[in-house]
């Protein structure tokens, strides 16, 4: 009989993915058999074993400790076991019995401490003896008493149909032509298994593969990956970015995912990774980026990346108590290059000036294009402020001098010239918005100096800027509210007091001069 769980039958009903089993164990009985209606029926110990053998599944049932205590004769023969006394022995004792049979008696012991390790059914499908196309599925089901202590461990399985062989071949059919690139990983993330696009995309087929770890074809910390996966909150998955390397030398870059799918052996997890050739949207991100933060046309920065760039080094002058030096700068003469010659020759002219101020800035520096024919151009100097303008100055000259050398458009010869603002931090200004500012407020005073040089920022410019402004406030105003008087003045000759001349003065009115 089997050995008694309780005082009460036990009913187990578990799921073996293809039919649902009943196998009812009844406790062991006295020899007086008792009539009481609440009393369990009672059968032989061979009824007990007719009951296992008759079940179109197999079944094995174990003590805590692995020992074997009933088995029905189909799992009896999965394991050459037929006439052999196996009530009472472990797995490892009974591979004295069957010596061919001792891989698959260790692995069942793995598997058994696997179950309990989980405490919930652990199923597993797997081939009947090497190189063989039947499949068998086997549930292993550990039950605990009512205290939660380990009780019995029911093992149970069955063959499993041609359809799901079927299923399973079309499955493997369709790893191998998918469109994804697929590879199979062991524990130790050693590539066990390729589809033919995971080999198209890397150049290696599988033979060249096998036993090799999946970090030997990526560029980057692959270890630091292997460390986030196995972190307790990943879920069993990972996701990450990496250079990949094809059998003829050249780098691409990959998206890696990596999903744990299964244990192997019973102890470790085997995984399941795809690797996509992201090289397509990398390029249209930085397509993206060159956009967002460079000029189209002559491939400078562009106004936002410059105040963004002009902001950081700000923060670094001021921590590390250095000076910046802003230049803005404007052709001369390019808007009658422009209407005269055309559009196109209007962008020969940028793009060029554009080289020619890389060229004298070099790739330390910043050069932007902030709009039409406006330039600036952003220099860290560690120097004290006296330098820090002698340098400056250098630096305007060259750029005057590069950019009056002539240009040649459609076979032309064009001359264009440039005048230069220059401001300084943090004596003209401690934020990007008024250095820029101050910075164009000299730019436009060179450009009243006649074109063609560079001048510092000056607070006295600041003040005529200022000045300019409200006169011309103040004529639109006077325009609005006729305001504006016109007056004649005569002209005389000094000997004789004739008049040759009348000259007419407009001004403001009396209520405006009165500050009205």
């Amino acid at each position: 009989m089997l050995p008694a769980f309780s005082s009460l039958p036990w009913i187990i009903v578990f799921n073996t993915g293809v039919s649902l089993v009943l196998f009812i164990l009844l406790r062991k009985q006295s020899a007086q058999p008792s009539l009481a209606d609440d009393q369990p029926v009672l059968i032989t110990e061979a009824e007990e074993f007719l009951l296992l053998d008759s079940l179109p599944d197999f079944l094995c049932l174990k003590d805590k400790d692995g020992h074997w205590l009933k088995a029905s004769k189909q799992y009896l023969a999965f394991f050459d076991l037929a006439g052999v006394d196996y009530a009472g022995k472990t797995d490892l004792e009974l591979v004295n019995a069957v010596r061919h049979k001792e891989h698959e008696l260790k692995l069942s012991t793995i598997q058994d401490k696997s179950a309990w390790h989980v405490g919930l059914p652990v199923k597993e499908t797997k081939p009947i003896g090497y190189a063989s196309n039947n499949l068998i599925e086997i549930t292993r089901t550990p039950i605990f008493n009512a205290a939660r202590e380990k009780s019995r461990l029911l093992i149970s399985g069955h063959a499993l149909d041609n359809s799901y062989k079927d299923q399973s071949e079309q499955i493997t059919y369709m790893l191998k032509v998918c469109h994804l690139n697929i590879v199979f990983l062991d524990a130790q993330f050693k590539i066990s298994q390729v589809n033919n696009s995971f080999s198209l995309m890397t150049g290696y087929h599988l033979e060249e593969l096998i036993e090799k770890p999946l970090s030997s074809l990526l560029e980057g910390d692959f270890e630091l990956a292997r460390r986030d996966f196995f972190k307790v909150d990943n879920q069993g998955c990972y996701t990450g970015e990496f250079v990949c390397r094809h059998k003829n030398g050249q780098y691409f870059p990959v998206k890696v995912e990596i999903t744990e799918i299964a244990k192997q052996g019973g102890q470790d997890f085997i995984y399941f990774a795809t690797l996509q050739d992201i090289t397509r949207q990398k390029q249209s991100e930085k397509r993206i980026m060159q956009i967002a933060h460079y000029d189209e046309l002559t491939g400078l920065a562009n106004r936002a990346m410059f105040f963004d760039r002009l902001g950081v080094l700000l923060s670094e002058s001021k921590r590390r108590h250095l000076h910046a030096v802003v230049f803005c700068i404007n052709l001369d003469r390019f808007k009658s290059v422009n209407d005269s010659l055309g559009h196109d020759a209007g962008n020969q002219v940028l793009k060029e000036a554009a080289s020619r101020l890389r060229s004298v800035m070099g790739n330390r520096d910043v050069v932007a294009r902030l709009n039409g024919d406006e330039f600036a151009v952003l220099v860290l100097n560690e120097k004290s402020y006296e330098q820090t303008t002698y340098s400056a100055s250098l630096i305007a000259g060259e750029v005057l001098q590069r950019l009056s050398d002539k240009f040649y458009v459609n076979k032309r010869e064009v001359f264009i010239g440039a005048s230069v603002g220059i401001s300084v931090f943090p004596e003209d200004g401690e934020t990007t918005e008024i250095l820029l500012k101050h910075a164009d407020v000299a730019m436009y005073e060179a450009k009243q100096q006649g074109r063609n040089n560079y001048q510092f920022f000056k607070k006295d410019f600041a003040i005529a800027e200022q000045d300019r402004l409200l006169m011309e406030f103040n004529l639109r105003k006077a325009i609005e509210k006729n305001e504006l008087q016109l007056y004649y003045q005569p002209q005389y000759y000094a000997v004789g007091g004739k008049n040759f001349w009348c000259r007419s003065i407009n001004s403001l009115g009396a209520r405006h001069n009165r500050g009205a």
